[in-house]
């Protein structure tokens, strides 16, 4: 697959608009930051920041990377330890920008990110600097700056990519009571179990679940979308009942291509009809020197597909939300758009490219990542899909979903 365009450096990221970015993400998150603060009220930028920065190498090199210990773990700080240039490579998405791999679905791969390189990417990099970031201004201005949010958030969500072939995969996997049924008319479809899995998930965590519906169906280049029509009765039916019946959030789940062109995204939002709506792309397809643009020019408020579909963990370093940065602009989005990372997925374990892993162990991951949130503060988005939570699926299926929520759950 192409690369993304390398737009000019030096326009993108001065020191000044790396400052501001940054500020503008403490802002977001923290109390206590004066309302006239500005760049100056941050650390000066690094003389090897600036020549980083200046340049368009995707990673720094590593006479550029050493090790700092906050709250007790250690991580990558860059640039000569240029906190504020540290983070804002990790938020930016910087390194995806300026990187030639791409997979063959056109996303840039885990094996080509400096977490591969640097074994960090189930550890929040960006938020331990931030927290380094920030006891260093309370001390240097004498001030406090607290979080607005201390503690884990939970976020647990569901691309509804399947409502009306699983009694084809009850028939491969010996369940042929389930496919006549479905068949006969005399129950629902496998797939169709989306007030099951709701209800799950609000039994087992006391919260609601997001839902991302495919906003077209039938066979791309790419691969296959969904199997249903998103602006039928019928489906527009399940939205609205999960609304009512769960308080569900329902998302967009964007076909392939809507990622990359503005109109067909729009069209798909006005096909599901829910206003402010987060998107998710489907097979995490999400280029950062396109997409947030086409975001923002479709209405998109919200975008929650940045994660590693190959590794469990933290694709920009974070589990807060942040602004997405608009290279082509060299700032944030004239309309902004906000991500909110996702951290871990069901198939990551199942894929053998991807990461592995036994049904046994996979609570023991997301606890990992949960511990590093509830340390620091923010949101962990955990994506299971509905066709995963029936009864013939064992090794990532509702008895793993459960052992993993109760694992994150679990101080």
């Amino acid at each position: 697959m192409p690369a993304a365009p390398v737009f000019a450096a030096t326009a993108v990221a001065n020191a000044a608009v790396r400052a501001a970015y940054v500020l503008a993400h403490l802002r977001r998150h923290f109390q206590g930051v004066p309302p006239d603060a500005d760049a100056a009220w941050l650390p000066p930028a690094t003389p090897a920041a600036d020549a980083f920065f200046a340049a368009t190498a995707a990673h720094p090199a590593p006479a550029q990377t050493a090790t700092l210990t906050v709250l007790g773990q250690p991580v990558p700080v860059f640039f000569g330890g240029d906190l504020v240039s540290s983070i804002f490579f990790w938020l930016s998405g910087w390194q995806e920008v300026y990187s030639a791999a791409r997979d063959g679905k056109g996303r840039f791969p885990f094996a080509a990110s400096i977490q591969a390189a640097l074994g960090c990417v189930a550890v929040p990099v960006a938020d331990y600097l931030t927290a380094a970031l920030t006891d260093a201004l309370t001390t240097q201005h004498q001030l406090q700056l607290t979080l607005r949010a201390p503690g884990l958030n939970l976020r647990v969500s569901h691309d509804v990519d399947h409502l009306l072939t699983g009694w084809r995969a009850a028939l491969r996997r010996g369940h042929g009571r389930a496919a006549v049924g479905r068949l006969l008319g005399l129950r629902p479809d496998p797939f169709d179990n989306l007030m099951a899995v709701a209800q799950l998930v609000q039994q087992a965590t006391g919260g609601r679940s997001t839902f991302y519906f495919l906003g077209a169906q039938g066979h791309h280049s790419l691969g296959p979308n969904a199997d249903y029509d998103l602006a039928t009765p019928t489906v527009q039916a399940r939205i609205q009942q999960l609304r009512a019946d769960f308080g569900a959030e329902i998302g967009l789940h964007g076909s392939f291509g809507s990622s990359d062109d503005a109109a067909q995204l729009r069209t798909e939002l006005g096909k599901l009809g829910v206003g402010g709506a987060p998107v998710r792309f489907h097979y995490l397809r999400f280029d950062p020197a396109r997409t947030p643009a086409v975001l923002a020019a479709a209405g998109a408020r919200t975008d929650t597909t940045l994660g590693f579909a190959e590794r469990a963990g933290f694709r920009h370093g974070t589990a807060r939300a942040f602004a997405l940065f608009d290279f082509s602009s060299a700032a944030p989005l004239a309309n902004p758009v906000v991500a909110r990372p996702l951290h871990l997925m069901d198939v990551t374990f199942v894929n053998p490219a991807y990461q592995p892993t036994p049904a046994a162990d996979i609570p023991a991951v997301a606890a990992g990542l949960a511990a590093h949130v509830r340390r620091l503060g923010g949101t962990l988005e955990i994506l299971w899909h509905n066709e995963y939570l029936v009864p013939w699926e064992t090794r990532i299926g509702e008895a793993t979903f459960r052992a993993v929520l109760a694992a994150v759950r679990r101080p």
